[in-house]
Parts: C-alpha cells; sequence; structure tokens
C-alpha cells in the first residue's frame, strides 16, 4: 500500500511539471528565445503573399480586358462614372469618409451587381460589406444615375443640326428619311419577394418604352408597371412622344412606331397594315420601315446583355426602385456607347421579350385631320422609297 501511494505521489509530480511546461509555451508572452527554438524545429515553408480582397483585386491587378469582361464596362468609363460620382457626392454632403478608394469601391460594387443576375447578400458578402452598406450605397447611385445624370445622358436632339444628324444616320440603314427615332418597348418580367406587389401569378411585368437612335442609343424612356396601365391610360405621355410633337419633329421630322404603340398621324409614321393587298411599293415602305425599326430594338437586347441584373431584379424593395434601377441601367447603357464601350456577339443575348403579352391599345383621342396628314405623308415617302429602289 505504501509503494501505491508513492507512485500515486511520482505520476502527480509528473502531471503538474507536465502541465507547467504546457502552460510556459502557451504562454503568449513566451520570449524571442522560445520563438527562435521552435522556428528551429518547424518546417521552412514559402511566404504566402497576402490576400487580396475582391475590390482591390479587380482595381489593383486586373487588365483592361479583364475588367471590360467581368464589368462590361471600360476601366475608363468606370473612372468617368467615378469622376462624376465623386462630385456629386462633394455637392451632396457625403464628402465626410467619401474618399477615392471608397467610391471607386462603392461604383464597382453598383456595377457588380447591375452586370450579374447576383442577390444583394452575394454581393455584400463578395465585397466584405454589410447588407445595410449596401442598401446605402445602392440607393445613393441610384439617385446619382437618375436626378444628376439622366437628363444629360438620355435626351432628344434639339438643334436643328443634332436632327439633322440623326436622320441622316437612320437614313443610311435603308433609306428612310427624316427619322428622328423609333418607338420601342421591352417587356422584363420580375419574381419579386413577398414585400414586392405581384401580378400574373407570381410576375411582376415591367414596361420599358423608349425612343432609340441608330445607334442603339437610348433618347427618351419611361418605365411603368404594366399590370397597372388600363386600356383607357394614355401609355406614352411619361415618352416625349407623348408631350409636344410638333416641336419636336419641326420642321419637318417624324418618329416610327408600330400600329399597336401609336396611332398614324404626321409626327409618327406607322407601316401599312398588311392584309395580303399591299402593293409592291407599300411592301417596300413596311420592309425599310421594319429595318430601320430593327436595328433599334437591338438596343433592348444590348441593355439585357450588359445588365443580366435585368432578368432577375428579385432583391428590390417595390416596383418604383426596380423602375428606377432599370433607367439607371439605360444611363450607363449610353455612356458605354457614347465612350465606344461595345458587347462582343459572346456577352450578348439572341433575342429580347417586346410582343409577350397583350397590349392595349393607347387611347390619345385619334385626330382625324392629323390622320389625314400622316396618311398623306407615309405616301410621300412610299414614292420616295419606290423611286430610290428603281435608281
Amino acid at each position: 500500500m505504501h509503494l501505491l501511494n508513492k507512485m500515486e505521489l511520482n505520476i502527480s509530480a509528473t502531471l503538474l511539471a507536465a502541465n507547467k511546461i504546457i502552460a510556459e509555451l502557451l504562454d503568449s508572452s513566451s520570449s524571442s528565445e522560445d520563438e527562435e527554438e521552435f522556428a528551429a524545429v518547424l518546417p521552412v515553408l514559402p511566404e504566402q503573399p497576402r490576400n487580396k480582397k475582391f475590390a482591390e483585386t479587380v482595381l489593383d491587378t486586373y487588365t483592361e480586358k479583364d475588367f471590360l469582361d467581368n464589368f462590361y464596362i471600360s476601366r475608363h468609363s468606370f473612372m468617368y462614372l467615378v469622376r462624376l460620382y465623386s462630385q456629386y457626392c462633394t455637392k451632396g454632403h457625403y464628402q465626410s469618409g467619401g474618399q477615392q478608394a471608397k467610391l471607386e469601391k462603392q461604383m464597382l460594387l453598383y456595377l457588380w451587381f447591375s452586370v450579374n443576375a447576383t442577390s444583394f447578400r452575394e454581393t455584400a458578402a463578395l465585397f466584405e460589406v454589410s447588407l445595410s452598406a449596401i442598401h446605402q450605397t445602392f440607393c445613393r447611385i441610384l439617385k446619382f444615375l437618375n436626378a444628376e445624370m439622366l437628363l444629360n445622358t438620355i435626351r432628344l436632339p434639339e438643334t436643328n443640326e443634332e436632327k439633322e444628324s440623326t436622320a441622316n444616320d437612320f437614313e443610311n440603314i435603308a433609306g428612310f428619311p427624316n427619322v428622328l427615332g423609333c418607338v420601342a418597348r421591352c417587356f422584363l418580367c420580375v419574381k419579386p419577394s413577398s414585400s414586392v406587389h405581384k401580378s400574373d401569378g407570381n410576375q411582376t411585368i415591367l414596361l420599358l418604352q423608349a425612343i432609340c437612335d441608330a445607334h442603339n442609343r437610348f433618347l427618351d424612356i419611361s418605365c411603368e408597371n404594366f399590370n397597372h396601365i388600363s386600356p383607357a391610360s394614355d401609355m406614352l405621355n411619361p415618352l416625349a412622344i407623348g408631350k409636344n410633337l410638333p416641336e419636336l419633329c419641326s420642321p419637318h421630322y417624324h418618329l416610327l412606331a408600330e400600329n399597336d404603340i401609336w396611332p398614324l398621324n404626321e409626327f409618327v409614321l406607322t407601316p401599312y397594315s398588311d392584309d395580303g393587298t399591299l402593293s409592291d411599293s407599300e411592301n417596300t415602305y413596311n420592309s425599310k420601315f421594319r429595318k430601320t425599326c430593327d436595328n433599334s430594338l437591338r438596343t433592348f437586347i444590348l441593355l439585357k446583355s450588359r445588365f443580366r441584373q435585368l432578368t432577375k431584379m428579385s432583391d428590390f424593395a417595390n416596383v418604383p426602385m426596380m423602375c428606377q434601377f432599370i433607367k439607371s441601367c439605360c444611363v450607363i447603357h449610353n455612356i458605354c456607347h457614347n465612350r465606344g464601350d461595345f458587347l462582343n456577339k459572346e456577352m450578348q443575348f439572341d433575342q429580347v421579350d417586346t410582343n409577350m403579352y397583350k397590349y392595349p391599345q393607347a387611347n390619345i383621342g385619334e385626330n382625324h385631320m392629323l390622320k389625314q396628314l400622316g396618311q398623306i405623308k407615309r405616301n410621300e415617302i412610299k414614292e420616295h422609297l419606290k423611286n430610290l429602289t428603281r435608281n
């Protein structure tokens, strides 16, 4: 028994000594001599580079091609946006903490979300920011693009020189003369969260209407909840087409629109209704009309190809915010085109939904005199195009 007690004491003493040694080894205040001893027995590993954050990696290491391939905008155009955004933030008293690097990261975050069918949560994780920070940044840039940039970036030709240049660009497509723009539409379907108004089962349908030029740029836009449009409403009032057509089309210009978008009048020309009895000259007119308009319709294809978020938009709190986001995409789209940032074919969608839903006829109180003037003008252009074909 006495021998057993002695052995237990020895074991206890050994355990106490071992615990003391372990405690000393784990002590955070261990001496540099101890660190050197550990270094002597540990394997020597190659030095690992610091793991850069995503925004830093993009800004510091992405080539021009990498940047364009991932953000669908050139670095030069990105910095142009940042510069204007910085001026806006200074004017809007956001300068506290509005350093250049921070503003670059904010714009980068906004663009990443816009060009990908991603979510706010995934974007927040990628850029290592909170959801509340995402919301603040997003709302601020939305306001910047809609309140500050839209009127300067999306505008109809005003001077005679601008109108003549625009009309010449359209005439070069198919010979159709004196065109200031093509009126077109695009439907965007959203499966929103439960907090957003739903229609048509579980979808919200947004209607983007626009006047486009010959270079796939937006000249005027409006965005509305399609299910809130009634047949009795004047749908195109938000566009310039519903405001002051005589002034817009002075002295001899016109817009092109399909029959179900806008009735024929002196300022808006439509195709001949095809009942199977059209003459050769009427068919020629319709062919050149549609070739001219098809080029403008491609504007929507390019818009949805650049901004893949337009195919999702399920994170938005409400329909008005969705419409603001759509308009902001149109603004950046125009900036990219004005600065030569074009998408290659691999980046483009093949088609865009333009006639998915029954579209109520606009109620504008058709003026028979204006319709007669439109018929006269359309017949004159028909004869002009007929003569061009002969020559």
